[in-house]
């Protein structure tokens, strides 16, 4: 209960202070954020026990710094909240130059993933097609230092506006699946890495 109530002050601090923040595929940051005056909440459920689920929100502290606060309460019951702080230098330019970001993820050491220094690139390529409907797909790679130390990578392939193929390797481990954007707002993913599938939802809010 505790942790809970820490996560909302948190929360609440965050969306006060800034209007945008930092982004990631699954688990790796990646080298772009979302545009100003976005706040992104996002809820996942599973994996393993029914209980165990999480919950974050990210925001930004200016144009270059950003971070996300977030709650997850694992098998065992546990509750624990971390920190994640980002710089992003460079936006990607479709087809012409990659993002670039550097940051710490879980300033506090209490995540099941644990801390990590990273530097991440993500690169924009330009798709067209009647059904894809221009959606660039999207290459991150970069690398990170600490409790998960090594390269990562991510991918984004779009099948049309509403849908699109997810795949990274966070250094550890292997996670793919598929995300539904029914509107600009929301997404919805199943995804699967060894072991255990579960489900993200994703809520978007603009000032």
């Amino acid at each position: 209960m505790l942790a809970s109530v820490k996560f909302l002050g948190v929360a609440a601090a965050l969306g006060v202070l800034a209007p945008a923040f930092a982004d990631r595929l699954v688990v790796i940051p990646t080298g772009k954020k979302l545009p100003l005056g976005t706040y992104r909440f996002e809820s996942l459920l599973g994996p393993g026990d029914p209980s165990s689920k999480s919950w974050s929100i990210g925001a930004a502290f200016n144009k270059f710094f950003d971070g996300q606060v977030a709650w997850e309460r694992g098998d065992d019951m546990a509750e624990r909240v971390s920190f994640d702080l980002g710089f992003n230098l460079v936006d990607p330019v479709i087809g012409f130059a990659p993002g670039f970001s550097v940051g710490v993820r879980d300033l506090t050491g209490e995540s099941r993933d644990g801390r990590m220094l990273y530097a991440a690139l993500t690169h924009y390529e330009g798709l067209t097609g009647t059904h894809n409907s221009d959606v660039p797909l999207e290459f991150t790679v970069g690398l990170s230092a600490g409790d998960r130390t090594g390269v990562f990578v991510g991918l984004v392939v779009p099948f049309t506006r509403w849908t699109r193929f997810i795949s990274e390797y966070d250094t550890r481990r292997l996670t793919q699946g598929f995300q539904f954007t029914p509107t600009q707002a929301l997404d919805v993913r199943w995804l699967h890495r060894p072991g255990e599938s579960f489900w993200t939802v994703t809520l978007r809010l603009r000032q």
